[in-house]
C-alpha cells in the first residue's frame, strides 16, 4: 500500500525508465521526464484531477485491485472483454498520458482535453479488434492502492504477437487508476510502450496508416 505522493514518485521513475529505452522517438519523450514536465509538454495529457476523491468508504483494497487486474485480463487473448462489464464505471476513460500514441489519440482533435482518450462505449470494441490482429498476454507485475484517495497504481507487461507479420512486441506500462465510490474504474491514466505499428508511425515509416481501433 502506498500513499499517493509515493505512487506519483514511483510512476515518475518508471516513466523515466520507459523513456530511456527509446521506444518512442526522442522528440516525443523529451519533455516527459516527470509528471510536472509532462503537464507542461505540448502533447501531454493532464491528469483527470476532477475525479479524485477520498478513499471509497467501506471498500476493501482487494476489491479495487481486482478491477485493475480485470483490465489486464480482458486484454489477454482467450479471455472475454465482458469481464470489464463489472469492472468499469459507465463514465470510464482511458487516457494516454504521453499524448502521442496513435492508437489512443485523434490527430484531428489535437489540443483538446480528451483528444487522447478512449471512452467506455468504445473500449471493448477496441480490445476486440486488437485481439483479432494480435495474440496478447497481459500480466500485472505490481499494484497498490492509496491509503487516503480513490487511486491505485498498476505496473503491467504485455506480450503481443502480430498475427500477420509475426512481429513480437514486449510492451510495458504504468498507470494511475481512479476508482468510483463503488470501486469500479473511472479513469486509467497510462504511460505505455508503443506497439509495432505505432513505432512505425511515430518514426514516419507508414504515412497515412491508421492504428485506430487497436489497443495493447
Amino acid at each position: 500500500v502506498m500513499e499517493m505522493d509515493v505512487m506519483y514518485d514511483d510512476t515518475c521513475l518508471k516513466v523515466m525508465a520507459l523513456a530511456e529505452r527509446s521506444s518512442l522517438s526522442p522528440d516525443d519523450v523529451a519533455g516527459l521526464a516527470s509528471l510536472d514536465s509532462a503537464h507542461s509538454a505540448g502533447n501531454a495529457t493532464h491528469f483527470p484531477e476532477g475525479d479524485l476523491a477520498d478513499y471509497p468508504a467501506g471498500l476493501a483494497d482487494e476489491a479495487l485491485l481486482a478491477n485493475s487486474r480485470a483490465w489486464c485480463l480482458a486484454r489477454s487473448s482467450g479471455h472475454p472483454e465482458s469481464v470489464l462489464d463489472s469492472a468499469l464505471d459507465p463514465s470510464f476513460r482511458l487516457w494516454d498520458a504521453y499524448g502521442v500514441l496513435p492508437v489512443l489519440c485523434d490527430p484531428d482533435r489535437r489540443g483538446e482535453v480528451d483528444a487522447c482518450v478512449v471512452k467506455y462505449d468504445q473500449v471493448q470494441d477496441v480490445i476486440r479488434s486488437t485481439k483479432d490482429r494480435y495474440d496478447l498476454k497481459c500480466k500485472v507485475i505490481d499494484s497498490a492502492v492509496s491509503l487516503t484517495k480513490n487511486v491505485g497504481f498498476t505496473h503491467w507487461f504485455s506480450h503481443a504477437v502480430n498475427k500477420d507479420t509475426k512481429v513480437v512486441s514486449e510492451i510495458e506500462a504504468v498507470e494511475v487508476d481512479v476508482f468510483g465510490a463503488d470501486g469500479r474504474l473511472k479513469d486509467i491514466w497510462m504511460f505505455r510502450d508503443p506497439i509495432d505499428v505505432e513505432i512505425e508511425m511515430l518514426q514516419g515509416g507508414r504515412q497515412g496508416f491508421t492504428a485506430a481501433g487497436l489497443m495493447a
